[in-house]
Formats: C-alpha cells, structure tokens, sequence
C-alpha cells in the first residue's frame, strides 16, 4: 500500500475472463481519489476497505463500460480500486486515478463545482455532470 501522494495515475489494464485487478494505496481522512475509466467490455468496479471480516464498498458500479467519480475518505484506510471481468472475453480498461484531488478538495472546501449524487453508502458518486479531467 502506499500514501496518497498527489499524483496522478495512468491505468491501463487488461483482465482475463473471470478474474480482476485491483489497485490499493492509503487514503487520510478528509483525502479524496478522483478516477475515471472506460473498458472494452462490461466490468464490475469498485473501492473498498477491509474493516475486520467486513468488505466495505463506499463505491460500486457493476457492468459498466465506462465511470467516473470522486471518492472522499471519512477515516484514514487502506482503499483498493477494482476492476472485475465477469465476460467470457478478455476486457482492456484504460483511465486514470488522480489523488492530486486530495490538496483541493479539502474538508472545509465550502462549495462544489459540479452536482454530485451519493451512492448507498453515502460517499460520493459519479454524476453525469462531472468534468473530464
């Protein structure tokens, strides 16, 4: 695992049928991780966080082909990004995941830029208005 050292990450994976690739660094509370990818195949993604024998899954997305969002961490964990193909092909995904976020989106940041939209867990999801970076 590594610290969210505001950089930014190129993701280009390719995931055999059935199985997954899943990437993890430590995220500070109030730290935040924007990402967005698109897949040549459906794909299961997700960000979660092992709390004992729970999976927590502030994020998650199933059979897409392409997502993006921002993710803020209320307690400082290690956080896995994760990426699941359930299809009988081979699925390339390309994207990015940016923890530069992490500096200007501060706890006291007092307005948002764009709508957000929350997902069950109450973290922040993905919105159709949120800018390509």
């Amino acid at each position: 695992m590594q610290a969210a050292a505001a950089a930014e990450t190129a993701l280009a994976l390719s995931i055999a049928p059935g199985k997954f690739d899943e990437h993890c660094l430590r995220l500070e509370a109030g730290e935040a991780i924007a990402w967005r990818f698109s897949a040549t195949g459906a794909v299961d993604f997700n960000i979660h966080l092992h709390q004992g024998d729970k999976v927590l899954y502030p994020v998650r997305r199933d059979g897409v082909t392409r997502a993006s969002g921002t993710f803020r961490a209320r307690s400082a964990e290690d956080y896995c990004l994760m990426w699941t193909n359930r299809g009988a092909a081979a699925v390339s995904v390309r994207g990015t995941a940016d923890t530069k976020l992490t500096r200007r989106l501060s706890v006291a940041t007092p307005r948002r830029r764009w709508p957000r939209q929350r997902d069950r867990a109450g973290c922040c999801a993905a919105s159709p208005a949120t800018p390509a970076w």
